[in-house]
């Protein structure tokens, strides 16, 4: 779900020709969506979550997705991002969590066609570094709020 979201946010900031022919049933060419994980899926959380996100998004949506794990040693991730970012033909480039800020903030403006999403994590924008990348951040506080009403909504016990 999220990522589909995030492709959602991503083709709105696109020219309006090419909104029109990205994504599934338009006849026009596909949305490319790559997701880079600095880790590995398995984690139950975020990545995976991203990754249902992208399954969606190529079932629903026609997106044509792909997942990069870049494994565990960070001193890989910089040099595996630039990889996807020059090698990868891909529209949009999503990473997650705040150890990949400083990575994007160095790879995206290298790469001003292509379109980065980073979630759970801001970007410096004042920098003039990343007008190529959108920043996604929760508020976890509303959701738990959210579900605490709920739950007492649906409470059927009085407290005394």
């Amino acid at each position: 779900m999220l990522v589909v979201l995030l492709l959602v946010a991503a083709c709105g900031g696109a020219a309006q020709p090419q909104a029109e022919t990205s994504g599934g049933d338009s006849g026009g060419e596909p949305l490319k969506v790559l997701l880079f994980i600095n880790g590995v899926l398995g984690d139950k959380s975020f990545f995976d979550s991203a990754q249902r996100g992208m399954d969606r998004a190529e079932k629903e949506l026609g997106a044509q997705t792909k997942t990069i794990e870049a494994g565990l040693d960070e001193t890989q991730w910089e040099s595996a991002l630039v990889d996807a970012a020059a090698n990868e033909d891909y529209d949009v480039l999503v990473v997650g969590t705040f150890q990949m800020i400083s990575y994007l903030e160095q790879v995206a403006p290298q790469y001003p066609d292509k379109k980065f999403i980073i979630f759970d994590a801001p970007v410096n924008y004042e920098s003039g570094c990343c007008d190529n990348v959108y920043s996604v951040l929760y508020k976890q506080n509303e959701g738990s709020y959210l579900a605490g009403v709920y739950a007492a909504a649906m409470t059927t016990q009085q407290m005394d």
